[in-house]
């Protein structure tokens, strides 16, 4: 996998070089199979004068490389995991592991074994503990709790008196400070870990009949000691070869790691019985997920691309809506005091550009934005009609569209009905907005109930925590 991943990322690496370097022409025609009619309507809504052809290869430049960047981070990141999985060196001279130091903590390692014989082969995961202080340079601490153990240690079995998996044995029982270690009348059939080694209970000629082991467990605390003794009988287990083999190989594991907890390194069994086994470490696969994971970010990238480019179309909406209102109160009272349409549109313009300055603001007004490219098309000339025309198609909202077949009959007509008209598309503006305002503040009160709820969840852990502390105590 290791060689897939390279090689994704150094043909992403690749093809973002050739984007940097390829001339202006034949990226163009590349990035024409990624137009997407929707973003281009989007991107034209926010600026559509000369030079948007470019400015459509630059947003596709931008989300393409952008992917490119992540699957390729996604390759690096996936490689490293890879080698650091094959890299770990637990595994040494084929059968030693080597274990973390006093005061180091337990680690799992995972290994394929294999029969040398048949050629089959298991995962086995092992779980190596730290070396251990003798029992001399211990000072344990726990407490016996003699009504819990048998429960503790039977696991899967249904009662002590038929036992035929694997025993918890284990070193502490919650809630009580104690320190248990265990021990067996039969340690070749039950170990100390807890392990049945089938292997020499089929040896045993009444094994069908169950051996009886004495299990005595050894609680201590500071200088008390006390012990707990019960019996348990063990049984063999019908099994198939293969995973008779491979049980009594773990057993087997278990008590060598018993037997060198107090060593450097876990001695594995390389043969059992009259079988060699042989081990290698597994190989880990993280890196695919890290890949994969990579390819799924770079696709909602991609996406997310579009998706703010269509927010921001529809802020534009929202923004020129919102300024529509005083637009055509403005239009309004200037046309009443009789003002020409192409005058009230110029001081608009006009003034616009007068409070820009002033204020100094970097916030783009885009209905005056689109009136300001209106008016150098009436500076060069241009039709009135045909200029008023141009601004509602550029609009690309109904109501503009209203406002402009206003002016135009303004322009033709002249005054007659228009001052009548202007009034009631005025009312009908400021009515709308004012229905407008009322839908963002439900829509922020809906927006509010998340928060909300997170923190009456907040407020109901802060009050039920110290309750419950409270009843423990």
């Amino acid at each position: 996998m290791i060689v897939v991943y390279t090689s994704v990322g150094f043909f992403c690496l690749l093809f973002a070089f050739y984007l940097q370097k390829m001339p202006e022409k034949p990226k163009r025609r590349l990035f024409r199979r990624f137009y997407s009619e929707t973003v281009t309507t989007d991107l034209k809504r926010l600026s559509a004068e000369a030079g948007f052809e470019k400015r459509l290869n630059l947003f596709y430049e931008k989300k393409v490389k952008t992917v490119l960047t992540v699957i390729t981070a996604a390759c690096v990141i996936a490689v490293l995991a890879e080698g650091k999985g094959r890299s770990g060196g637990e595994l040494q001279n084929g059968s030693l592991i080597k274990r973390d130091a006093y005061d180091g903590e337990a680690k799992t390692v995972t290994l394929l074994a294999t029969n040398a014989l048949t050629g089959e082969q298991e995962k086995l995961s092992l779980e190596v503990e730290e070396q251990k202080y003798s029992d001399e340079a211990l000072a344990m601490m726990l407490e016996k709790l003699e009504a819990e153990i048998p429960a503790a240690l039977l696991l899967e079995n249904p009662s002590p008196d038929h036992v035929t998996k694997a025993l918890s044995f284990p070193k502490t029982l919650p809630g009580y400070p104690f320190a248990l270690s265990y021990r067996t009348d039969h340690p070749t059939i039950l170990s100390a870990a807890g392990v049945v080694n089938e292997a020499n209970l089929l040896k045993l000629s009444d094994a069908e009949e169950g051996i009886v082991v004495k299990v005595i467990v050894t609680a201590r605390y500071d200088s008390f000691s006390g012990e707990l003794t019960f019996y348990v009988r063990v049984y063999p287990m019908d099994r198939t070869d293969e995973e008779s083999f491979f049980d009594s190989l773990r057993a087997e594991i278990a008590l060598k790691a018993e037997e060198s907890k107090s060593e450097a390194y876990m001695m594995l069994p390389t043969t059992l019985g009259d079988t060699p086994v042989s081990y290698r470490e597994a190989d880990a696969h993280e890196g695919i997920f890290i890949f994969l994971l990579g390819l799924v970010m770079a696709f909602l990238l991609y996406k997310k691309e579009d998706e703010a480019l269509k927010n921001r179309s529809r802020d534009r909406d929202r923004q020129m809506l919102s300024d529509y209102p005083m637009i055509v109160n403005k239009f309004a009272l200037f046309y009443s005091i009789g003002m020409t349409t192409r005058g009230i549109f110029l001081k608009l313009c006009k003034d616009y550009e007068s409070k820009k300055e002033r204020e100094k603001k970097k916030e783009t007004r885009y209905v005056y934005e689109e009136m300001l490219k209106t008016r150098c098309r009436l500076e060069e000339g241009i039709g009135e009609i045909s200029a008023y025309e141009d601004f509602a198609m550029r609009c690309k909202l109904p109501k503009y569209r209203q406002l402009v077949n206003l002016m135009e009959q303004a322009v033709i007509k002249g005054k007659g009905d228009i001052q009548r008209e202007l009034s009631g598309e005025l009312q009908s503006a400021f009515l709308e907005r004012k229905n407008h305002a009322r839908a963002l503040s439900e829509e922020a009160g809906t927006k509010l109930l998340l928060p909300m709820f997170l923190m009456l969840f907040v407020v109901i852990i802060v009050i039920m925590i110290p309750a419950f502390l409270s009843f423990q105590v």
